[in-house]
């Protein structure tokens, strides 16, 4: 039966049916999102450590929406954090400022090469340990075993 054979009840009959049998399924499904949301925290908690050259310079717990920070140096060449206490949006401008211009022409192919397929600079960090040639700063995450001579991009760090 087509639609222009049914009578005008009909249609708005089955169309309500349909918007129940749809409404039905939604809420078997809710309960089901809901739970898998709260197993999985849309925002993972971890940590790193900050040095200069070899020398821990700060631990970073990052815990929800605040990172707490360690600072075991209050040197301005040896430190990037001023404070103990900031957000991940505070922290997450500090990991743009160690990665490439997000504007580049060559962004994505350079992001390829890493592995990535977007831009986010803790993915980057991650990757390039926040290595800059213009200083001896640098993130080792926790399970690595990394020394400056590791990832250092200058080979002049032993001074």
């Amino acid at each position: 039966m087509s639609l222009a054979e049914l009578q005008p009840g009909e249609v708005e009959g089955t169309k309500k049916q349909s918007t129940q049998s749809e409404s039905r399924k939604a809420q078997s499904v809710i309960p089901v999102c809901i739970k898998e949301n709260q197993e999985e925290k849309i925002l993972k908690d971890y940590s790193f450590e900050t040095l200069w050259k070899d020398e821990i310079t700060a631990h970073v717990e990052v815990k929800g929406g605040q990172v707490e920070v360690t600072r075991y140096t209050t040197h301005p060449v040896k430190q990037l954090f001023a404070s103990e206490h900031m957000t991940r949006y505070q922290l997450n401008q500090i990991f743009e400022m160690r990665c490439w211009d997000k504007n580049r022409p060559d962004i994505m192919d350079i992001l390829r090469h890493l592995g990535l397929k977007d831009y986010n600079p803790y993915e980057i960090i991650k990757k390039t340990h926040g290595v800059s040639f213009n200083d001896f700063v640098w993130f080792r995450f926790p399970g690595e075993e990394l020394r400056c001579e590791d990832v250092m991009a200058r080979s002049d760090y032993v001074l």
